[in-house]
């Protein structure tokens, strides 16, 4: 029986062909596939038409373009598109093993009562190179631990190997929305899982691809949102599980926001890093002096010794030595 629906929230044309065709190679056809064409100015339909025709499956171009300022608006309607109780959120330049449908069904058989599943990932190239194999170390966790575990940096993820049940995601309204979408896939993955576990779908890959025309290569256009969005996640995370936020908790998400800083490679003003330290709540006064250290002052000393530049001896290397870092 078809019980699952690949969602792909279409709009550029570089790598949409690969997507489709992995897609279309997989051993188990117990699925369809939904395009939502968010009113790209490239003629996607040329791409997807003969998969569409080939295998029944649904193309649908919107007139207008969500996506620039609602992209969680965009995969949530494109969600809409589908009707099967299973739902896997795609992209358009990424690409799967031709067993992950199989895998899935046999983790559904296993995992009956799951409303997430987490595959795992390697990173590709634009030519479907794999660069990093990242084969992270997965069982079955609730989201609590999900989310903590990706505040100390100890598991990775990109937004396409996970699939969740329809019921959770009308339940919570949709995916959850921040700016940009960052960390909104984070975010949903726990709220959908709530209250079973994340269950891990193993003998299967997805293949993320890191190319410059994805989003988390953009950089320059989206750093004030990015920010804002990592802030926001912080802050619904700490909301969510307030009982179970302890300082060394709150330090490792404040270093965790430190680092997204530094992989913009943006140098944090002074006024925008105290409204941020106070947007941020933290929980004692040690916290907010070592929150504002790591997002104004830490921030750039880190990064300048990452690209191998002079540190200096500026005012801002004096706060990230004279501060506590405890």
């Amino acid at each position: 029986m078809q019980q699952l629906a690949i969602i792909i929230p279409a709009y550029k044309p570089d790598f949409l062909f690969k997507a489709l065709q992995s897609i279309e190679k997989q051993s188990d056809n117990r699925f369809k596939v939904y395009i939502g064409d968010d009113a790209s100015p490239n003629n996607l339909l040329e791409i997807a038409e003969p998969f569409v025709k080939k295998n029944g499956w649904i193309y649908k171009k919107f007139e207008n373009n969500l996506g620039q300022s609602n992209l969680v608006g965009h995969w949530n309607r494109c969600v809409n598109l589908s009707s099967e109780p299973w739902l896997w959120l795609f992209s358009d330049d990424d690409e799967l093993d031709e067993n992950c449908v199989s895998s899935f069904y046999k983790a559904l058989e296993n995992n009956k009562n799951a409303n997430v599943f987490k595959f795992n990932f390697s990173v590709i190239n634009q030519f479907s190179e794999i660069t990093d194999s990242n084969n992270t170390e997965f069982s079955d966790i609730d989201g609590f631990e999900f989310g903590k575990r990706r505040f100390e940096r100890k598991l990775l993820n990109s937004a396409v190997e996970f699939i969740f049940s329809r019921k959770v995601f009308e339940r919570e309204g949709g995916f959850i929305n921040f700016p940009s979408a960052w960390c909104a896939d984070d975010a949903s993955w726990i709220a959908f899982s709530s209250p079973e576990k994340i269950a891990y779908v193993d003998e299967a890959k997805v293949f993320w691809r890191m190319s410059e025309v994805n989003i988390s290569s953009q950089a320059g256009p989206f750093i004030a949102t990015k920010l804002e969005a990592a802030s926001d996640f912080i802050i619904w995370f700490n909301t969510r599980y307030k009982g179970k936020i302890t300082p060394t908790l709150f330090g490792e998400q404040i270093i965790w926001f430190r680092l997204q800083i530094e992989n913009l490679n943006y140098t944090m003003p002074l006024l925008e890093a105290i409204s941020l330290t106070i947007k941020l709540k933290p929980i004692s006064v040690k916290s907010w002096l070592r929150t504002f250290n790591e997002i104004y002052a830490r921030s750039l000393v880190s990064l300048k010794s990452r690209n191998g530049q002079p540190v200096g001896s500026g005012f801002k290397l004096w706060l990230s030595r004279i501060l506590p870092k405890f």
